[in-house]
């Protein structure tokens, strides 16, 4: 076991790993001891980037439970919170409109008994569903531990993440400001937002973020105590980390395997769109989400089948952020974690427990 500390101008950071062992997952971690100067103009920076709006906002309640349950496709869920509709937990399907005719589905799960109203998990499977690669485990302990839980896709995937607020919820249309409507389908996943912003000049990465900014003021509203926690996976976690950065109201963040600080052509539309990889800055985005010290878990896992394994240069990177922070001048919670207990794209068992302690703590 080795560790490795750099001190910049009050500035800590500490990388803690262990080369005779790598069973074990590790740390590199920034304990930020300046004073934030300059949070508000970069969080109004990223905002108006992405196109975030935070007044008068929130979500709707949407239609009964048996349209819910026609959302959620109970065929394939290998868990009881939907198997069996009295176990676990009660359903809300809630709406949050967003341009050009879109909206997006989250869905509330309410648990059936000794509710802790202060304790809310937004759980963001990405490009998956909420009902895989370990997000199923943290979900079902969040409500056996009282905690509300609400469940969000990205556009275009799954249940939660339809794009259209049409009468026939028809995922592949959006209405242009003229009036006519856009067809998705001929695009790949989400390359039909950059044709849409070509067309249009609007910025609409804030399709994939304003969701969880609305979410969060739902909850301040009906629930103001509340502390909020997210985890997300893969695009999940890409969304995470923009949503954290955002909007400090998420108390404690963790995004497993969806981003580094890395420029490819090669990514999703999203993840290299210039107002964020040009303009702003991966690294900015990560210190951010940390920002008041809040706790922020990047995670890299080791043997990931699918991609954002850790960077070779980790060590690196981590003192280029050290540098970075003292010009932003943010106290910063965000830790990075080299997961070794993973086998796959998912929340490893590591990462996992983190998050299950962090509940337990709340």
């Amino acid at each position: 076991m080795f560790v490795l500390t750099f001190v910049f101008a009050g500035l800590l950071v500490t990388c803690d790993s262990r080369a005779d062992d790598t069973s074990q997952s590790r740390n590199y971690e920034l304990h930020l001891d300046n004073t934030s100067q300059s949070r508000n103009y970069e969080l109004h920076s990223l905002r108006q980037l992405i196109g975030i709006e935070t007044r008068n906002r929130g979500l709707t309640v949407e239609g009964d439970r048996e349209r819910l349950y026609r959302f959620l496709d109970i065929s394939r869920a290998p868990w009881p919170i939907v198997t069996d509709r009295t176990l676990v937990a009660n359903h809300l399907l809630l709406r949050s409109d967003l341009p050009l005719g879109l909206a997006s589905y989250p869905i509330l799960l309410i648990p059936v008994a000794a509710a802790r109203e202060r304790c809310f998990v937004l759980i963001h499977a990405g490009h998956g569903t909420q009902l895989q690669d370990n997000l199923d485990i943290a979900t079902s302990h969040a409500l056996v531990a009282g905690c509300h839980v609400m469940l969000f896709e990205m556009p275009r995937v799954g249940s939660s993440g339809f794009v259209s607020s049409d009468a026939n919820r028809n995922p592949s249309l959006a209405t242009l400001p003229d009036g006519t409507s856009f067809d998705f389908t001929p695009f790949s996943l989400h390359e039909a937002f950059a044709e849409l912003e070509s067309i249009t000049g609007m910025k609409l990465l804030a399709v994939f973020i304003q969701p969880v900014v609305d979410a969060v003021s739902w909850i301040i509203k009906h629930y103001p105590t509340s502390r909020i926690f997210m985890l997300g996976l893969s695009g999940g976690a890409w969304t995470t980390h923009l949503a954290a950065a955002v909007d400090p109201r998420i108390h404690w963040s963790m995004a497993v395997a969806g981003s580094d600080p890395i420029e490819s052509a090669a990514y999703d539309y999203e993840r290299r769109h210039p107002s964020l990889t040009r303009d702003f800055g991966y690294s900015r985005i990560y210190l951010l989400a940390g920002s008041n010290r809040r706790p922020h878990y990047h995670i890299y896992n080791r043997r990931d089948s699918c991609c954002f394994r850790p960077p070779d240069d980790l060590a690196t990177i981590m003192r280029e952020m050290s540098q970075l922070s003292q010009v932003m001048g943010i106290e910063s919670g965000y830790t990075v974690m080299v997961d070794e207990s993973a086998s796959t794209h998912e929340v490893g068992p590591d990462s996992l427990q983190i998050f299950l302690e962090a509940l337990s703590g709340q």
